[in-house]
């Protein structure tokens, strides 16, 4: 009797504790499972509408966030990178804009510093560095294959002065052409497939001008909530594209998107973290930024942006660590992915809007005096209706340097180049000046006085006979107007560098 009350007893026991061990397994289990996905926040989502330009958002636990516009192919499915977005844990923004062939074309830093790469083979990089004074530029060339602080130069400080023989050094005004509408796509069944496409045309005071364009957001009509982040590609001077998501097209499959979409992201990234392709992998690493720092310092105009310029690098490389680390992050095939934990989630986002629709545009600005900001500029468009939309840039009219362009910005020794100002809102009586002045001695000053209002948005260009090896020119537009006001933008750049 003892014996089967005793027997009754451990059965009881067993099944308690079979009954605990199978309620704390449950818990364990879930806990686990929520532990492995805490770096993937509410809010993220992979997109599962195949005229979305947005692939994918991810907010990690440390409120980083990343986002990854880009084209898609005749499926939907993604295919090629175009923007990358990217806020830090410290809520600094970064902007990484590519070409099509996926290269590197724009990083603009949280200090308003712009990096422009215009590649030249595929080593070889031109890389122009806007400051974020708004009045300073560095203009140098790049050789992956040797970024390394000792292979910069120095300067050439016992060159023979060279001569202009040859060279009309006279400036040169050329208008900037006037801006034309591109047709609208026609409203048809095609547009529902593609999303609807919006033409943007930037202007500053009538003139076509390029914008970096940070990002486009659709909120709602009292221009407070933000229903959808969106991209502009950029497709000539002043001339972009905004797509609309269509609610019409047809759901993608999730699991296929999370697999094309991995092989898009892994390829800005390898093993190590880097960024690119082989021969891009050391552009956004701390290397790099020492190696600008280095070629920083052979410039009159670097010695003074060199801090700035210098967090800026510091930063673009923190940024895209983050998305190496993450969503670029291709670790071994037994471990789940950012992407596969989005699935498991459930974080997938198909955006569907209809009616009418408020945009915002935030386009990344230069004032005067301060440093870069954003301007954003709002448009009322309907859903799945073509528009062209215009923006035009100048504030009150105020006359602007806008770019300097040096080309080739890394001339060879003796190679003579172009300088070109692009100007803006000039009233009539101004006066535009190119100067330079070389380490060689070699100095040159023209001035062009604005006569009539044609000429008051136009390129001012000025021919400069090449320089021995290791020359440095510091060159310097003045605009002087009728009232005064003068306006300084200076670059640098170093023969055969």
């Amino acid at each position: 009797m003892k014996t089967a009350k005793l027997s009754k007893i451990i059965l009881y026991a067993l099944i308690l504790l079979g009954s605990v061990l199978l309620f704390t397994s449950c818990n364990l289990f879930g806990f686990l499972n929520k532990k492995s996905n805490k770096d993937v926040k509410e809010g993220s989502f992979i997109s599962t509408n195949p005229t979305d330009p947005q692939f994918v958002k991810l907010i990690t636990a440390k409120d980083e966030e990343v986002s990854v516009f880009g084209e898609r192919d005749a499926s939907g499915l993604p295919s090629k990178i175009r923007q990358i977005n990217i806020k830090d844990s410290k809520g600094e923004n970064y902007s990484f804009f590519y070409n099509k062939d996926g290269k590197l074309t724009t990083a603009v830093a949280d200090n308003g510093t712009v990096f422009n790469y215009k590649w030249l083979g595929n080593n070889k990089i031109a890389l122009n560095i806007i400051c974020n004074d708004g009045k300073n530029q560095i203009d140098t060339e790049i050789d992956l294959a040797e970024i390394q602080p000792k292979s910069i130069k120095n300067i050439n400080t016992t060159a023979k002065i060279r001569s202009n023989a040859g060279v009309n050094s006279k400036i040169r005004f050329t208008p900037i052409e006037s801006p034309v509408e591109k047709p609208l796509l026609i409203k048809s069944a095609k547009v529902y497939e593609d999303g609807t496409v919006h033409n943007l045309t930037v202007t500053s005071c009538g003139a076509l001008s390029n914008y970096e364009v940070l990002k486009v957001n659709i909120v709602d009509q009292a221009g407070i909530t933000v229903l959808k982040e969106l991209n502009a590609v950029w497709v000539g001077k002043g001339k972009y594209t905004i797509t609309v998501p269509s609610g019409l097209a047809p759901e993608l499959d999730p699991q296929k998107t999370a697999e094309a979409l991995a092989k898009v992201l892994s390829k800005y990234c390898d093993a190590a973290g880097l960024v690119g392709g082989m021969s891009e992998q050391i552009l956004l690493t701390t290397s790099a930024c020492a190696y600008i720092s280095g070629k920083l310092a052979l410039t009159g105009v670097g010695v003074t942006v060199a801090p700035t310029v210098g967090a800026a690098c510091t930063g673009v490389t923190s940024a895209m660590a983050v998305y190496c680390a993450t969503l670029g992050a291709s670790g071994p095939p037994e471990t789940a992915s950012v992407l596969d934990k989005m699935l498991e989630l459930k974080f997938l986002d198909y955006f569907k809007l209809t009616g009418g629709i408020r945009m915002h545009v935030y386009f990344k600005v230069f004032t005067e005096g301060v440093s870069s900001g954003t301007k954003i500029v709002g448009f009322n468009v309907a859903d799945g209706v073509p528009s062209n939309l215009k923006a035009e840039m100048s504030e009150n009219a105020k006359p602007m340097v806008k770019y300097l362009e040096l080309s080739p910005s890394s001339p060879s020794e003796g190679q003579d180049y172009t300088i070109t100002a692009g100007v803006y809102c000039l009233p009539v009586g101004s006066t535009v000046t190119i100067s330079m002045a070389g380490s060689d001695g070699y100095s040159d000053s023209e001035t062009y006085t604005i006569n009539d209002v044609s000429q008051s948005s136009g390129n001012f260009s000025l021919a400069i006979p090449g320089a021995d090896k290791g020359v440095r020119d510091e060159i310097t537009v003045t605009v002087t107007t009728p009232e005064g006001s003068v306006i300084t933008k200076s670059a640098s750049l170093v023969f055969g560098n």
